[in-house]
């Protein structure tokens, strides 16, 4: 989380060349290291941002700790993301299609080819588990 602390709150050139600014905070709303621990970055009251051209309004960011394009995530990661979905649906009503990575809004390799390809399964878990819910007895 420090390093990524760190690369938010200066500025810098991106490696498409445009200028990076520095944020006061890390414009993520959560981060998952490679343990599967998740910090809270940005209070969700306010909008994440990126480097990239889209406006994240309505969007809970989330952070993996890795290079997906490159490797895979850890098991834990994978957990903790999936229960961090599933708590952000269930508070804000999100279906599962809503769950939806960078790249489909902008053009960029972010989150990387191995964990985009995880999305299906993990929209699948978060659509068994709004299924078992409301299936429940009150």
């Amino acid at each position: 989380m420090k390093a990524l602390q760190e690369f938010s709150q200066k500025e810098g050139k991106l490696g498409s060349g445009k200028a990076k600014p520095a944020w006061p905070d890390v414009p993520y709303h959560f981060y998952i290291d490679v343990h599967g621990r998740i910090a809270e970055g940005r209070s969700l009251e306010f909008v994440g941002d990126t480097n990239t051209e889209y406006n994240p309004a309505g969007h809970a960011l989330v952070v993996l700790e890795g290079n997906f394009e490159q490797e895979q995530p850890s098991p834990e990661q994978l957990n903790a993301l999936q229960n961090l979905v599933q708590w952000l649906a269930q508070r804000f009503k999100v279906s599962p299609e809503s769950v939806q990575a960078h790249n489909d809004f902008a053009s960029t390799a972010c989150p990387g080819r191995n964990l985009k390809a995880l999305l299906p399964e993990i929209r699948a878990r978060l659509f068994a588990h709004s299924i078992e819910s409301t299936s429940e007895a009150p």
